[in-house]
C-alpha cells in the first residue's frame, strides 16, 4: 500500500471509530455501515428502530484568533497585555508566528490551512526566522502540488530531511475544495473554533443535501473538532445554528458528543 493509501486507511479507521462510539452511546445496538468512498453523501447509514438515519461526518476547521491574542491556556485566551514582554513563552510564540507569517508570504501555491505543532523544547531565535520560513513555505508548496485538493499530516520522520527537523514535530496541511482563504498558524496558540466556523461548516455540507444517494428518514450532521481547534468550543456551544439537517451533533477532541441547538430553515 502506498503512503497516501496508508494515511487514507488510518483516517477512515479514525472516522469509523468516532461513528462506532457515537452509535454505541446514542443508539446502542443499532447496525451501521460506511458507504463507499467516492459516491454521493451521506458517509454512513445507521439502521435505527425508528427508521434509517444518514450521517454525514466532517471536521470543523479552526480559525485564526485575533492578532492581540498570543497564548491560549487551559482557562482561555490570554492577550499580550496580560503577560510581561520578557516572558519567554510569549517570545517563543511571537517568533513562531513571525515564521508562519513570513512563510505564508513566500508561499505561491493554492490557498491552504497550515497548522504546525512546534517542539516546545527547542528554543527559537529571531535569526531562525528566514531559514525556517523558507523551509516551511517550500514544504507546503511541495505538498499542495501533488493534487488539486487534499489533507496531509506530515510527521517528524517526513520533516527529517528538511530544515524544519527538530523545530516542528507535526505539520498538517489542508488545501482545495471549500478552502478559499489561506490561514497559517500554530496549532498550539493561535487557533480556535468559533460559532461562525461551525455555522459555515453546516452551510458547506448543506450544499450537498440534494445529492444524498440513499433515502433516509433523518439526515444528521456529525461534526468533529481537532485537538488544535478545541479551545473555543465552549463559547460556541450556546448559540442556535440554522440548518436544513434534522440534527447537528458535535464530537469534541475529548470524545464527548454534544447536540447543538438548531433552528430549521424553511
Amino acid at each position: 500500500m502506498t503512503r497516501s493509501g496508508e494515511r487514507r486507511s488510518e483516517r477512515e479507521a479514525t472516522e469509523d471509530a468516532v461513528v462506532e462510539r457515537f452509535v454505541a452511546l446514542k443508539m446502542p445496538g443499532a447496525p451501521w455501515k460506511r458507504l463507499p468512498r467516492g459516491e454521493d453523501p451521506p458517509d454512513y447509514v445507521v439502521n435505527h428502530a425508528g427508521g434509517r438515519i444518514g450521517v454525514e461526518l466532517t471536521e470543523v476547521l479552526p480559525e485564526r484568533m485575533p492578532d492581540n491574542i498570543k497564548v491560549v491556556t487551559v482557562t482561555g485566551p490570554r492577550r499580550e497585555s496580560d503577560t510581561s514582554r520578557g516572558d519567554k513563552a510569549l517570545h517563543q510564540n511571537s517568533v513562531r508566528g513571525e515564521i508562519e507569517r513570513d512563510a505564508e508570504t513566500r508561499y505561491t501555491g493554492p490557498p491552504a490551512i497550515v497548522m504546525a505543532t512546534w517542539d516546545v523544547s527547542t528554543p527559537l531565535a529571531n535569526r531562525d526566522v528566514p531559514k525556517l520560513a523558507g523551509a516551511l513555505a517550500d514544504v507546503v508548496a511541495t505538498v499542495t502540488a501533488r493534487a488539486p485538493a487534499g489533507r496531509v499530516m506530515l510527521e517528524w520522520e517526513d520533516l527529517a530531511p528538511t530544515h524544519l527537523s527538530g523545530f516542528i514535530n507535526r505539520l498538517r496541511v489542508d488545501w482545495g475544495g471549500p478552502i478559499s482563504q489561506a490561514m497559517w498558524s500554530s496549532g498550539v496558540a493561535l487557533w480556535g473554533v468559533t460559532h461562525d466556523a461551525i455555522q459555515r461548516t453546516i452551510k458547506d455540507k448543506e450544499a450537498d443535501l440534494a445529492r444524498w444517494s440513499v433515502p433516509v428518514r433523518l439526515r444528521w450532521l456529525l461534526l468533529t473538532l481537532s485537538i488544535d481547534g478545541e479551545h473555543l468550543f465552549d463559547s460556541a456551544f450556546d448559540p442556535t445554528y440554522t440548518t436544513s439537517f434534522d440534527a447537528v451533533l458535535c464530537c469534541d477532541a475529548r470524545g464527548r458528543f454534544v447536540t447543538l441547538s438548531v433552528q430549521h430553515e424553511r
